[in-house]
Order: structure tokens, then C-alpha cells, then sequence
């Protein structure tokens, strides 16, 4: 787990301007720490338009809450990925909401010339991160998998995503889960959209 003042130097490095001052880095760390101690010890991942079934019943992380869906709205794309280092650091496992699907991974609007990370969706974000820190899939029925004695689990996930290497997930950092995503995102440019076919 990071300490605060190493985990706001990293993050530093790679929040836009906009983005790139206290209050945000501030609330990058709160949500970072909200998903490492999650109350539900789950967390939800998958398109937006998926996620507001889980609110209800599962919660949200944001400032003040520690539930198992990110919905903030100090949220940028590097409070997302705090969201997950958090998750994957706390070994927490994610539960992948939305059907894993090119459309639901690559992002169709990307135009050459953008960063090269925003080949993906923020789902895609997610699952690299995962997949590259000791976590894999487990594939569903998901609640005949985990959750059986747990009242509020979610009959609609398309899969488990848990930890099986902790070690690694420890180790996980941002500057490792940016190249992740870069070395990804680098080959889909390269190869097309088949090298994604691990992530789903």
C-alpha cells in the first residue's frame, strides 16, 4: 500500500493540468484508500450504463462512502485508476458488470493522433490493470462462484475477477499499470483489435 506523500508524487506525473493540484490529488488518495478498505470487500467494474444496477444495493465510492461502485464527481480517468490500484492492493476482489466485448473495451471514437491510451474505454483500463497485477477471471454464474451466504450478491456479473497472485498485486504501481496500458494499447495499433482477445 502506498503512503500518501509517495502516492500523490506518483500520481503527479500523470494527471493533466486540469487535474494536476491538490484537491484533486487529494481526492485521488481518499478513493484509493475508500477501495482498498471497501465496506461490501468487492468492487464493481463495467460500463456505465451497467452500474446503476449495483448502486442500490452495493453503494458507491466516492469522498465520503466505501461502497463498491465508483461514482464521483471528482472522477477523471487517473481517479479511476486510483479506484482500481486501491482494489488491487487491498487484493479486493472485482466483479465485471458488463459483457466483456470489443465495444465494452476499445474505445470506437479514438482518432489518430489522441493518446495512445484512449485506444480503451475505461473498462479496458480496468481489465488491463487486472489482468496485469496477479488477477484473473473466473467466469460466472458468478453467484454459484462466490457470494453464496451474501444477501446483496449480484445476480447480473459476467464474471469474478479475483486476486491469485498476491505478490504481484502488492507490487502493482502507477507508473507499472501506465505501461501496461501503453504496451497494450501499442500492439492494438499494431495488430488490431485481436490482441485484446486475453481481456475478454
Amino acid at each position: 500500500m502506498y503512503t500518501e506523500f509517495d502516492f500523490k508524487e506518483e500520481i503527479s506525473h500523470y494527471l493533466p493540468d486540469e487535474f494536476n493540484n491538490n484537491q484533486h490529488k487529494d481526492a485521488c488518495w481518499i478513493i484509493y484508500n475508500n477501495a482498498y478498505h471497501t465496506d461490501n470487500r468487492r468492487l464493481i467494474a463495467g460500463l456505465m450504463k451497467d452500474l446503476d444496477i449495483a448502486l442500490d444495493r452495493l453503494g458507491r465510492t466516492n469522498l465520503h462512502q466505501k461502497g463498491s461502485v465508483l461514482r464521483s464527481s471528482s472522477w477523471s480517468i487517473i481517479l479511476n485508476d486510483s479506484w482500481v490500484l486501491g482494489g488491487i492492493h487491498g487484493h479486493i476482489n472485482f466483479e465485471l458488470i458488463s459483457k466483456p466485448s470489443s465495444s465494452s473495451i476499445i474505445n470506437s471514437s479514438y482518432k489518430s493522433g489522441e493518446p495512445i491510451d484512449r485506444i480503451f474505454r475505461v473498462t479496458g483500463r480496468e481489465l488491463i490493470g487486472l489482468t496485469s497485477f496477479g488477477y484473473a477471471q473466473v467466469y460466472g454464474p458468478v453467484e454459484k462462484i462466490s457470494h453464496d451466504i451474501n444477501p446483496n450478491r449480484l445476480e447480473h456479473c459476467n464474471s469474478l475477477i479475483q486476486c491469485i497472485n498476491k505478490s504481484l498485486a502488492s507490487s502493482a504501481t502507477f507508473t507499472a499499470y501506465h505501461q501496461a496500458i501503453y504496451a497494450k494499447a501499442g500492439k492494438v495499433q499494431d495488430k488490431g483489435w485481436k490482441v485484446i482477445d486475453g481481456l475478454l
